[in-house]
């Protein structure tokens, strides 16, 4: 079972790495635009919203049935069938992300103007549709580097060689003054860079799907079987992501897209570790599935959705009670006004990244047309608040609604997995750890919000609880001795 948890763990630790240098990245390209002013940052926010509803509809949701697949037959070892479903992958979503493409850049004028009124849109979309096969191709690399569990090199590629094109694009562009026109034409070039990647990355290093000389087996009927009903789920999962931004820019201007739109990424830095974690979580599980390994799943699942949870309390704290200063830190007093949109995005992402994992139980078991029901469910909810509280309390509303929706997803994961598995993930110490970082944070809380006390004081005094929490951490056994094991090991096979 340990030798699961140490796949898991040093995926962790590349996926740490790379995710950690990307947020830094991402965090400046995104900060580059929106110094630029709140107007140019919503109005390319819109496109992105735009391709990124469309994304799903593409990848017909061969991106989770490649990753589902290709780690099920890692598993049994059968390279020809690996070769298969990777070739179908990419042979389908070229000829549809074409076509979706084609249809962007064709229907651009009337999406800017007729939805958004904003024909600053048009040329944003235009550009987009052009960078739109490459994104959706790489969409199917990606999953089937992870499947193999060669992270390391989707490490590289997205999450530092991605972020790297793009900043250091973008801030050529800007310094050259072309505004609007040069970040989409920059975010265009960086998409194909990282495509272009990819492919290098996996034909050279991972497995070879053009040079290698093994037999091509596909299964196109259950791959589709498996993949259809996620690309429905994908569909309503990326609008959870867009639909706030989508309608606050019907409902106000795109100023206050790009004002809420500090607050989003911000809140999703919660998920930055749950992701790392997660990153080999379903590829281990399948494999293990496939060899009808009953035991090392439910340990390795409790064992994971423990580290999820403990390394989420925190992060979630600090965001949920300091969204005023870390918003005028990193984006200036314009984008303060989405504080309490951050206190309650950063509730709604804790309560879903504890419950993550079990959305990757029901992946494993195929439970495909659940998982699109639960995210339906979580949709329509998210659409009816959303579309009721904007108009009255503007992105504070748009919060509320994105809240809901992660709450009830999460949730209702928990509840079906647990209903088809009988397993129960969460330990009751952690509430114990839960009470103490709470009593931790709201320490800090207090007296930097009624002494009032310098940043240095607040932030030494926040190191001195940190200290004290990861004494408690061991004190209550919450971390044993395999996990250090393991965490020691994942650190020296990336060489830390």
């Amino acid at each position: 079972m340990t030798k699961q948890l140490d796949v898991i763990a040093k995926g962790a630790g590349f996926v740490i790495i790379g995710m950690v240098a990307s947020k830094l990245f991402s965090y400046l390209w995104r900060l580059i635009i929106a110094h630029i002013s709140s107007e140019v940052y919503g109005t390319f926010s819109l496109g992105l919203a735009v391709v990124g509803i469309l994304a799903p509809v593409a990848l017909i949701g061969l991106n989770s049935g490649v990753l589902r697949f290709v780690s099920f037959f890692y598993g049994k070892g059968d390279k020809s069938k690996i070769k298969g479903v990777i070739k179908s992958g990419l042979k389908t979503t070229l000829f549809s992300s074409v076509v979706i493409g084609i249809l962007i850049f064709l229907s651009a004028d009337w999406i800017a103007i007729n939805i958004f009124n904003e024909p600053n849109l048009i040329i944003v979309l235009k550009l987009m549709a052009f960078a739109f096969p490459f994104l959706i191709l790489s969409e199917i690399l990606i999953p089937s580097i992870r499947a193999l569990q060669k992270i390391q090199y989707k490490v590289f590629s997205k999450d530092i060689m991605d972020t790297v094109f793009r900043i250091s694009l973008t801030g050529l562009v800007v310094f050259l003054g072309y505004g609007l026109f040069g970040i989409t034409v920059a975010y265009v070039f960086s998409v194909f860079l990282t495509f272009v990647l990819l492919i290098i990355l996996l034909e050279f290093k991972v497995f070879s799907i053009f040079r290698a000389k093994i037999k091509t087996v596909f299964i196109n009927r259950e791959l589709f079987r498996y993949s259809l009903p996620l690309m429905l789920s994908a569909i309503i999962s990326k609008q959870v992501f867009w639909i706030d931004s989508i309608l606050i820019g019907f409902f106000m201007r795109s100023s206050d897209v790009g004002i809420y739109n500090t607050a989003v990424p911000t809140a999703s830095l919660l998920i930055i570790l749950p992701s790392a974690i997660l990153s080999l979580f379903l590829p281990v599980i399948t494999a293990e599935y496939a060899k009808e390994n009953k035991e090392v799943i439910k340990h390795v699942y409790l064992t994971v959705t423990k580290w999820v949870t403990l390394s989420g309390i925190p992060l979630f704290l600090i965001f949920f009670l300091f969204s005023e200063p870390i918003l005028l830190i990193l984006f200036g007093l314009e984008y303060v006004k989405s504080a309490m949109a951050l206190s309650i995005l950063a509730l709604g992402w804790f309560i879903f990244s504890i419950c993550w994992t079990s959305s990757y139980i029901l992946n494993m078991i195929k439970k495909t047309r659940l998982i699109f029901f639960i995210e339906l469910s979580g949709f329509v909810i998210m659409f009816i608040i959303i579309y009721l509280l904007v108009p009255i309390y503007g992105i504070t509303g748009a919060a509320v609604g994105t809240f809901s929706s992660l709450t009830i997803i999460g949730i209702l994961y928990l509840f079906f997995s647990y209903r088809n598995i009988k397993i129960f993930p969460f330990d009751k110490r952690i509430l114990k750890i839960f009470v103490f970082a709470l009593f931790g944070i709201c320490f800090i809380y207090l007296i930097t919000y009624y002494i009032g006390l310098r940043l240095l004081i607040r932030g030494i005094t926040f190191l001195i609880l940190s200290g004290i929490y990861i004494y408690l951490l061991f004190k209550y056994k919450l971390v044993g001795k395999e996990e250090m094991k393991i965490f020691r090991k994942g650190m020296k096979k990336i060489g830390l």
